[in-house]
């Protein structure tokens, strides 16, 4: 009962389907399979993808992967609850991560944001690796609208965090 192709993003279960190409999504919940909720939307994307360099951060063997393929896209279609059937009309994103280790291996935490300011799309983050993994810190910022990507850095040769120029031992310990 499964459809999974493997050279692209399609999925079909039944009537559920995730299916599209970086640029169209369709996805498809099917109020029957999911206890009276379910949606049909369609995500179209309204700047680039985005993955930073290649998208994966290797540690030896181990890796963690991104992609945004829908940094900002927009919305329509219906969503059901309990049989009731409502419009819907928004903004939308979409990305996939994945790696062959647990996350908390690789990093200790990380800060993540994305938004919007005007035309442009804005994804930020900062992720913190773990000690034994050399404690280093990977800045990420990439800014997009509709024409063009503006800003695409990654790594702390290209981006200072305020981390990086951490002032350490100034501050009285009662300050």
């Amino acid at each position: 009962d499964v459809f999974i192709e493997k050279s692209k993003c399609n999925l079909k279960y039944n009537d559920n389907i995730f299916e599209g190409d970086l640029k169209n999504y369709k996805v498809k919940i099917s109020p029957e399979d999911f206890d009276g909720f379910g949606f049909d939307i369609n995500l179209s994307s309204t700047v680039p993808s985005y993955r930073p360099q290649d998208g994966i951060i290797s540690a030896g063997d181990d890796y963690f992967a991104w992609l945004a393929a829908v940094p900002n896209g927009d919305v329509t279609g219906t969503v059901t609850v309990n049989g009731t059937e409502k419009k819907i009309k928004g903004t939308g994103y979409h990305d996939h991560n994945w790696g062959n280790t647990p996350l908390q291996k690789l990093f200790s935490s990380w800060t993540w944001f994305r938004g919007k300011a005007g035309p442009y799309t804005v994804i930020l983050a900062e992720l913190n690796a773990v000690k034994n993994r050399g404690g280093f810190d990977i800045p990420i910022l990439f800014v997009a609208d509709e024409n063009q990507v503006v800003v695409n850095k990654f790594g702390n040769r290209e981006l200072l965090t305020m981390k990086n120029d951490l002032i350490k031992n100034y501050y009285p310990k009662k300050n």
